[in-house]
């Protein structure tokens, strides 16, 4: 049942109406093997708005975090020394 509801929520999914006016960093990662839409996808949010960038990760499916955690811990670490806390 909870994997019938998380596919439902996926598909459903939509851009926030306010997502052009949100004026902070933001990365979207998306693999190389995804599908066309997720790249499409991807590359939507990039123009619509000035704050957000994308990476195409090489040799990686939709699940980034869990094919390769070593890569998207280092990503996310030097994302984050990016930023004073």
């Amino acid at each position: 049942m909870a994997v019938i509801k998380m596919l439902e929520e996926n598909m459903q999914f939509s851009i926030p109406e306010n997502f052009p006016n949100i004026k902070t960093d933001i990365l979207v990662t998306v693999g190389e093997k995804e599908k066309k839409i997720m790249k499409r996808s991807a590359a939507k949010l990039t123009n619509e708005n000035p704050y957000c960038t994308s990476l195409l990760i090489a040799d990686i499916g939709h699940g980034f975090p869990v094919e390769q955690p070593l890569l998207f811990n280092h990503l996310l670490r030097q994302k984050l020394a990016d930023y004073q806390l």
